[in-house]
């Protein structure tokens, strides 16, 4: 013992080891708590999956079936109804419009044979907005994909104010988010920053192949 504490009580230096010993096999304690739970000391930088995030995730999973499990109701296809496109059942919340479009043939006017058009989930953030507040919906939801799959190697364009889209492939889907410029069909014109309405899309698409197949 140094000179400084030979003087000190026997039963008092007896009692401060204790509480010390008590302190440290405390703290020992929780840090295996924590350590046990995936939590560490500075946890600022942990990051919860977004709900957007999860949805996606959802909504990929029920790829290998097709997406049955979220089809809904028929709904027309412009006027008319051929049977190919049905309300999604599946949404991220009240502001989500989503629709499947089924595995079908197309004719495609570029092609002489028809086309085999595959299964795809296709959600629109809602509403449609200006550029300048949609851009920040997009890139928002850009982020959290990158986040949420990491593994995937996304790809990003960007043709001017116009059309922004970012996707990458995956095991059996390929995932796509667009912002689009969405003119009525009667304005020839693209639309321009400030003017016009544009759309945030998300595209997920089944590219494995038909079953039987």
């Amino acid at each position: 013992m140094s000179k400084q504490h030979e003087n000190i009580d026997p039963k008092l230096a007896d009692w401060i080891g204790k509480q010390r010993v008590f302190f440290v096999a405390t703290a020992l304690v929780i840090s295996i708590m924590l350590a046990n739970a995936g939590v560490g000391w500075c946890a600022e930088g942990a990051t919860a999956e977004t709900p957007f995030c999860t949805f996606v995730k959802k909504v990929i999973a029920a790829a290998p079936t097709e997406f049955a499990e979220c089809k809904g109701e028929e709904v027309p296809f412009g006027e008319l109804f051929d049977h190919s496109q049905f309300k999604g059942r599946l949404t991220l919340d009240k502001d989500m419009e989503c629709k499947l479009i089924i595995r079908h043939t197309e004719q495609v006017p570029t092609q002489a044979e028809p086309m085999e058009i595959q299964p795809q989930y296709i959600c629109e953030f809602m509403p449609r907005r200006k550029f300048d507040l949609a851009r920040p919906v997009y890139e928002t939801a850009a982020t959290d994909l990158r986040k949420c799959f990491p593994t995937l190697n996304f790809k990003e364009k960007k043709d001017g104010d116009e059309f922004w889209s970012m996707g990458a492939d995956g095991p059996g889907f390929n995932l796509s988010l667009t912002l689009v410029a969405l003119n009525p069909p009667r304005d020839p014109k693209p639309a321009t920053p400030g003017q016009g309405i544009w759309g945030v899309i998300l595209y997920i698409v089944d590219t494995a192949p038909a079953k039987g197949k």
